[in-house]
């Protein structure tokens, strides 16, 4: 059994999994595989995902594809979940990297001798062209788990045992990976932070382009985990205060693609 499993979901990615694609295959450490899980893409998604699964092939390790019509992508992420055979679980999005080619090496090296269930580390920002990094953001301290997101997914390697018990919520269309980590977080289940970045996010992506509905998600979560109430007046001040920075990253994100169109 790998000791990691890398689940990578798509849908029409053609054009952003080459860099997904090489940080996976040049790493210097072999113990894992990897699952492909595509939302039955109408572009040569599925054409660069067999490439990638043959590039891994060449080197033995195991690449399992499917593509298939699903309800979204943590219907699709359960769907790899379920398919995986390694002792953790690590999710890259089509579009992301890993940071570099000693990546896997560094953190597995940490994933076979510790007893925490969640690691977690820093996450670098891609340029608007994804083709080079322009920020670190380092995780927050995790008590801010109970007012939003102190690390990145893309940065997180998870106990396989303790994500197959329940799964990701589908109910959360864009948020589900935040109340995943904030129910675990309120049953004391032991997080580990590595202080170094792991990889580097694709700023295109869902979370990254619907802020105002990452907002209202965050929030319903909280509520619904009782870290937060409707009258809780400095849980409130945070959420406005989010929902402001929502609106405002949507309506810089409606502006670019209204000038890319013209």
């Amino acid at each position: 059994m790998p000791l990691l499993s890398i689940v990578v979901v798509t849908l029409n990615a053609s054009s952003a999994l080459r860099l997904t694609g090489e940080s996976i295959c040049c790493q210097d450490f072999d113990n894992f595989e990897c699952i492909f899980v595509d939302g039955k893409s109408i572009d040569d998604t599925v054409i660069k995902l067999k490439e990638i699964s043959a590039s891994l092939s060449q080197k033995g390790i195991t690449a399992e594809l499917i593509s298939e019509k699903d309800n979204g992508i943590y219907d699709a992420m359960n769907k790899g979940i379920n398919l995986t055979r390694g002792k953790w679980l690590y999710f890259l999005n089509a579009g992301d990297c890993l940071w570099n080619s000693n990546t896997l090496s560094r953190v597995c090296a940490v994933l076979k001798t510790t007893s925490s269930e969640i690691v977690y580390g820093d996450i670098g920002i891609a340029s608007k062209d994804a083709t080079r990094c322009v920020d670190v953001r380092k995780a927050e301290p995790l008590k801010n788990i109970k007012t939003r997101m102190p690390f990145c997914h893309q940065a997180s390697f998870i106990r396989s045992d303790l994500l197959k018990a329940g799964g990701y919520n589908c109910n959360y269309r864009i948020a589900a990976d935040y109340e995943f980590f904030l129910s675990v977080y309120l049953d004391s289940r032991s997080f580990e932070y590595l202080d170094f970045p792991i990889a580097i996010f694709d700023r295109t992506g869902l979370s990254s382009t619907s802020c105002v509905q990452l907002a209202h998600e965050f929030r319903a979560i909280q509520l619904d985990n009782k870290v937060s109430s409707s009258g809780d007046i400095r849980g409130r001040l945070c959420y406005w205060k989010l929902l402001l920075e929502s609106y405002y990253q949507d309506w810089k994100h409606k502006i670019k693609q209204t000038a890319k169109q013209k």
